[in-house]
């Protein structure tokens, strides 16, 4: 084999096939960065609904204890507020009753007379 020293002029063809290589280089390039930063953000996306998806269902079993709390102190109060109003209902009645009572008793008064503080005296 012989090596000739002639060197052969690029044609046109030729730089615009190298070029349009380089090109599809740098395309693919950007297109496998492109790729890994879509997964990367993906990935990050699904973590992140995963994680609101968590924290939802955790703020719904607390809201859902704290709602039985509520409602159990509550009835707690109605009831305690119900038994209350009867014991005012009943005092109410008592207080009636001993008025009445004490209206419709007779009073004695017992004068006793003391020495020095009668009609006559001076």
């Amino acid at each position: 084999m012989k090596l000739s020293l002639d060197a052969q002029p690029i044609t046109l063809t030729q730089i615009l096939r190298i070029v349009a290589a380089i090109l599809f280089l740098v395309q693919g390039c950007f297109a496998w960065h492109y790729h890994s930063a879509y997964t990367s953000k993906s990935e990050t996306l699904r973590t992140l609904q995963q994680s609101v998806a968590n924290q939802d269902k955790e703020a719904t079993l607390k809201l859902k204890a704290l709602t039985t709390e509520r409602d159990a102190k509550q009835a707690a109060l109605n009831k305690q507020a119900k038994n209350q109003e009867k014991k005012d209902a009943d005092s109410i009645g008592e207080i009636k009753r001993l008025s009445n009572q004490l209206v419709s008793s007779t009073v004695r008064v017992r004068i006793k007379p003391t020495s020095g503080s009668g009609c006559g005296s001076t």
